[in-house]
């Protein structure tokens, strides 16, 4: 069992008092910190605490921003349609970089 989860810990009071910008990224398939249940939460507390933030929440990507290796199209017509492996997409990189910009 997870650590976080056995002592039931919740980082409500460590956010509210953060004192520097953040950047908090979600992966859409993450089962360890699934977004629907914690992206508002995160979203008030760094409200709470006045400090720049961003959310991002990128798609088909697990707790490890990587995707999950699929088959792009809807059968194996080699060319038209290729195996896609897993990989840590463009947009979390750029999520990065574009926080770090500003």
């Amino acid at each position: 069992m997870l650590w976080w989860r056995k002592n039931r810990y919740d980082p409500k009071e460590a956010l509210n008092k953060i004192k520097c910008p953040v950047l908090s990224v979600f992966g859409e398939n993450d089962v360890l910190v699934p977004p629907a249940e914690n992206k508002n939460k995160m979203e008030t507390y760094l409200k709470n605490a006045g400090v720049d933030y961003k959310v991002v929440t990128i798609k088909d990507c697990g707790h490890d921003m990587i995707t999950k290796g699929k088959l792009n199209g809807a059968d194996w017509d080699w060319p038209y349609t290729y195996w896609q492996w897993q990989r840590q997409p463009q947009e979390f990189f750029s999520s990065i970089f574009e926080f770090i910009k500003k």
